[in-house]
């Protein structure tokens, strides 16, 4: 107990240094030095904001003995149950669950009995209610292992069986074995899906490429009468999210533009998805699917025009706008930080330390111009769209011009921006550091 406070900072450091590295290093990829060094000084100044806590609280992790405890008990809970469905089978989950039960309750007395006496002290009731607990999974423990040893009730019946368990519990007086399974069949998840709309048989035509297209389907089957789960994708992207919980023919609610997401004017295909409802986690087991289904997009070419004004050109103008002009988010520009950076800089190395860059100084700068490359790369993807789109050799070269001198501004300014962003890290770590603020591009 003399050194908790060393025995928590440690904790501490590597929980928090752990945590930041983790979350700088996945925001700013490319700047992995720069993150990590971040990622350090937060996990220094929270620990020792911790351990500064401690002593005026007069708290430490010690305290929480008794929920590690408890923590503890749930994890090996949780892996025994587990442990046990598996070689019991699922329709035998009260075997499982009373053995799990009743081995925890034999490591809450025994090993961990601080906790139980706790409870007899605090919680009298909740100690009566566990000893309770634990005849009741006795009893229901013994009833269930003699009907899965006398009659192979559900799955739990092939398990002991391929033991030998349960062949030696069913010999006849006469020595003959009665080897009779008492396993239930396999269930039928079997079951159709047919794509209405667009028509299964590939004969959709859409004409205008801007319309919005609900996709409606009917299934049928034994696998498809209770909940299941279902996607939908265009040209093998999935449309949305997938769609869980739903019973019966289905409309689906997001619609699409053909021609625009994310398929282009000609042969497309749409493919409609069906797994097993989970609970929890998503199931990979395909119950029934439509494949894909072809449709056709008779659309005319001037649409990557209009892609151009209404998604491309407003991306150009928030980059332009977060590189030297206003940004939308607010605060300073990419440029604005960077003369603060080089400022504060120059004051500092000629004596005025107060005016030294801050970390804060630092993150504002990388986070920028995090915003600035993943906008660039998003930009950079919808012009490949355009140029690798078929229709885009159907535009008239008057057309075509358009789009290519968009794409030469962008790259002009894209090649701006990394020029600049080289220029005021070099004058950053020049010594003397160089105060004259870079160009800040075309």
């Amino acid at each position: 107990m003399n050194y908790y406070l060393l025995i928590d900072a440690i904790i501490y450091l590597l929980l928090f240094l752990s945590l930041a590295k983790l979350v700088f290093l996945k925001v700013y990829k490319e700047n992995k030095k720069e993150s990590t060094l971040i990622s350090v000084g937060i996990g220094l100044v929270l620990t020792v904001s911790m351990v500064l806590v401690e002593m005026n609280s007069h708290f430490y992790l010690g305290m929480l003995q008794p929920l590690a405890i408890i923590i503890f008990l749930l994890l090996i809970a949780i892996l025994l149950y587990n442990l046990f469905l598996g070689l019991f089978g699922e329709d035998n989950k009260s075997i499982s669950a009373s053995i799990t039960y009743l081995i925890i309750y034999g490591l809450l007395t025994v090993p961990f009995n601080i906790l139980s006496k706790w409870i007899d002290t605090n919680a009298a009731w909740l100690s009566a209610i566990l000893v309770i607990a634990s005849f009741i999974a006795a009893i229901n423990l013994m009833i269930q292992l003699f009907n899965v040893l006398t009659k192979g009730v559900g799955s739990a019946g092939s398990a002991f069986k391929d033991s030998g368990i349960k062949d030696w519990f069913k010999k006849k007086p006469n020595g003959d074995d009665d080897t009779s399974g008492g396993d239930k069949p396999p269930k039928d998840e079997s079951g159709t899906v047919e794509l209405i709309i667009p028509l299964q048989d590939g004969s959709t035509h859409y004409t205008d490429h801007g319309t919005p297209v609900n996709v409606q389907f009917n299934v049928s089957g034994p696998g498809l009468s209770k909940r299941y789960d279902y996607e939908v994708r265009i040209n093998n992207r999935i449309l949305g999210d997938r769609v869980r919980g739903v019973r019966g023919n289905r409309i689906h609610n997001t619609p699409f533009m053909p021609g625009v997401y994310p398929s282009i004017s000609g042969n497309n295909t749409i493919t409609v998805i069906t797994y097993p409802f989970r609970r929890i986690s998503r199931a990979s087991k395909v119950i029934a699917t439509t494949g894909d289904v072809p449709f056709v997009v008779d659309a005319n070419p001037t649409y990557l025009l209009t892609y151009l004004v209404s998604t491309i050109n407003p991306r150009i103008g928030a980059l332009n706008n977060l590189y030297r002009g206003t940004p939308s988010t607010g605060g300073p520009n990419f440029v604005d930080y960077a003369r603060i950076l080089l400022v504060r800089r120059w004051l500092a190395y000629t004596g005025h330390y107060a005016y030294a860059p801050t970390v804060m100084d630092v993150n504002r700068y990388i986070s920028r111009r995090a915003e600035l490359q993943t906008i660039s790369s998003e930009i950079t993807t919808l012009f490949n769209n355009v140029t690798a789109n078929p229709d885009f050799l159907r535009l008239t070269p008057i057309q075509r011009n358009i789009i290519i001198h968009a794409l030469h501004n962008f790259v002009l300014l894209r090649t701006g921006i990394a020029t600049f962003n080289r220029d005021t890290v070099n004058n950053f770590r020049r010594v003397p550091p160089n105060p004259i603020v870079p160009r800040a591009g075309p």
